[in-house]
């Protein structure tokens, strides 16, 4: 007597009604993840994922889809068939997917990417999930070079993804989500807010750069007393381009060496190059407030 598989009682005879439902995307910001962190959200997750595979198999016995028999062993295999698949990619090329949290207890010793998603084996079967979890951690690092807008420069980022069709499923697991991080956030986080860096350019930026004129007006007068006055004025915004592209330099520095997301053990820790960082930012603050503050006194 042969026995049905799951995977084939799955697929059989399945239809479903048009889905409607709610969508929350969250921004997790800059946060700190420990080794075991992975390990945690994971289970935080699957039991919620746990909930929706019960509920679906239970909902096909109710349909009439599988039979009571049936229903057992899909309830018993149902974190192989229907589970939250983590996927893991390091930065030699390693890779690996599994539905089980084992595979966070053995990460490589940089991270390039971890994804929990709660679809695949439901798409794997031809199935659209009611309710479902995507969240992407990329632990790509920011190119120093790049000079393009610093909001959409590439570099470390999350995607935190709940949606489904049960809006107290979606709204738990995404507070949970949303404490979660919160209790992991890096004092750092303001490096990453929209539009920081136009902040600090203005803030500290354009006032370093014009006490800085100041200070080589002298020498930038005698070397152009015979130029022309256009050419003059053409050194002034050269010497502003140069300062601009510096400042940004700096501001890619610090994201560099305080990513968004940071990996305790696993990310390339850079406490030298956050040293400098510090002093640095410290040193160009005090310059700009003593100026300010003298400008005001006189």
């Amino acid at each position: 007597m042969s026995v049905e598989s799951p995977n084939s009682t799955l697929t059989a005879n399945l239809s479903f009604p048009k889905l409607e439902g709610h969508r929350r995307l969250l921004d997790p910001g800059a946060f700190v993840l420990r080794k075991e962190d992975l390990r945690k959200l994971f289970e935080l997750v699957e039991k919620y994922t746990d909930e929706e595979a019960v509920r679906f198999l239970k909902q096909l016995n109710t349909d009439g889809k599988v039979t009571h028999d049936q229903l057992q062993p899909l309830l018993d295999q149902r974190r192989v068939a229907l589970g939250l698949l983590v996927e893991i990619q390091g930065a030699t090329g390693f890779w690996s997917a599994s539905p089980s949290a084992d595979s966070l207890d053995r990460l490589p010793d940089v991270l390039r990417r971890v994804e929990l998603n709660s679809e695949p084996f439901y798409r794997q079967h031809g199935i659209v999930p009611a309710n479902r979890v995507r969240i992407v951690f990329d632990f790509s690092e920011p190119r120093l070079g790049d000079l393009s807008n610093a909001n959409e420069s590439p570099g470390p980022s999350t995607l935190v993804e709940v949606a489904g069709a049960n809006a107290t499923w979606v709204n738990g697991l995404a507070q949970e989500l949303t404490d979660f991080f919160a209790v992991r956030r890096s004092h750092r986080s303001f490096l990453y807010y929209h539009n920081v860096y136009e902040l600090l350019l203005l803030v500290v930026g354009l006032p370093l750069f014009f006490r800085v004129l100041l200070l080589m007006q002298g020498n930038i007068e005698r070397l152009t007393t015979r130029w022309p006055g256009v050419l003059t004025a053409c050194l002034y915004i050269y010497l502003g381009l140069i300062a601009l592209n510096l400042f940004r330099l700096l501001f890619n520095y610090a994201r560099w060496a305080f990513p968004k997301i940071e990996h305790e053990g696993l990310t390339t820790q850079r406490p030298f190059h956050r040293g400098i960082v510090g002093m640095i930012g410290a040193a160009l603050l005090s310059i700009v407030v003593q100026w300010v503050v003298a400008l005001l006194a006189r």
